[in-house]
Parts: structure tokens; C-alpha cells; sequence
């Protein structure tokens, strides 16, 4: 009995120790892997932090403009844009020809398909048209004045090199 006993520890012994071995690689590599999502965790986690002070700031960014595209708005003065004889004109000839004209510019010429919907959506589309066009011209504005400080900068290093050269050539 002993020496069968002795030969099933000897058999059972290496597999304990490859299992043990298994169990301690297989650790190892749960770490290592556990370590490496970790490692990966804290970079997104930085990449989000950063995304949210650039949403931040683009919503910053947004809000400016809004203030300064109605500050532009309210700063138009719609008075003196057209006389009255010029709208009468325009609401005769919209009369005379019907259609959409006739029912924007209240002419008696409209057909009954241009219901209070489609006058909406032509004037929100007239809104988008006025919108992008007072951005734009916002955009040239702040172009402009960006190339005025460019001219003014370079006419200014123009100068100092000028002053430089009669410099040199008083030597």
C-alpha cells in the first residue's frame, strides 16, 4: 500500500505543479491584461475630459456669436429699406402675376393652395437665407479687418526695414 500510495503522489505531484504553473501564468497574463485595460481605461477617460473643455468651449464659442449675431440684429434698421411706392409696386406686379408673390406680399392674386403652412416654411427658409447671409457678411467683416491688421503690419515692418537700410547706407 505504501509504495502504490507513494507512486499515485509521485504521478499527481507534476500535474499538481503544471496546474500550479497554468494557474500562475494564466494570473500573470489576467494582470498584465487587467493592467493594459487599465492603462486604456485612463486614456479614454483623459480623451473624454478633453472632449467635454472642447465642448465647453465651443458652446462658449456658440453663445458669443448668437449675442453678437443679434446684437448685429437688432443694430439694422428696417425703416428706409423700401419706400411705400416701391412696395405698392411690388404688390400690384404680385397681383398681376399670382402665385407665391401674390401671397406673400398679400396680393389678391393667390390661389387658395397657399395655405398658412407653406407661407411658414417659405418663411423660415427666407429666415435660413437672412441668417447665412448676415454670417457671412459677419465672417468678411472679421476677414477684412484681420487683412487691415496684416497690412498694417507689414507697412509697419516695411518701414523698420527701410529705416535699416538707410542705416546701412549712411555707413
Amino acid at each position: 500500500r505504501d509504495a502504490s500510495s507513494s507512486r499515485t503522489q509521485q504521478l499527481s505531484a507534476p500535474a499538481a505543479s503544471s496546474s500550479a504553473g497554468a494557474v500562475a501564468g494564466a494570473g500573470a497574463s489576467l494582470a498584465h491584461r487587467v493592467n493594459a485595460l487599465q492603462v486604456r481605461n485612463k486614456k479614454l477617460e483623459e480623451t473624454i475630459r478633453r472632449q467635454h473643455v472642447t465642448i465647453t468651449k465651443l458652446k462658449s464659442d456658440v453663445q458669443k456669436k448668437s449675442a453678437l449675431i443679434q446684437h448685429h440684429l437688432t443694430g439694422i434698421a428696417l425703416t428706409g429699406r423700401s419706400t411705400a411706392e416701391q412696395d405698392q409696386h411690388r404688390m400690384k406686379r404680385a397681383a398681376k402675376e399670382g402665385g407665391l408673390m401674390a401671397a406673400l406680399f398679400g396680393g389678391s392674386g393667390g390661389t387658395p393652395d397657399f395655405d398658412t403652412d407653406m407661407l411658414a416654411e417659405v418663411n423660415a427658409k427666407i429666415s435660413r437665407v437672412l441668417e447665412e447671409t448676415i454670417l457671412q457678411n459677419v465672417q468678411l467683416k472679421t476677414d477684412l479687418e484681420t487683412i487691415g491688421e496684416e497690412v498694417r503690419r507689414l507697412e509697419e515692418r516695411n518701414k523698420e526695414l527701410g529705416d535699416q537700410l538707410a542705416e546701412l547706407q549712411k555707413s
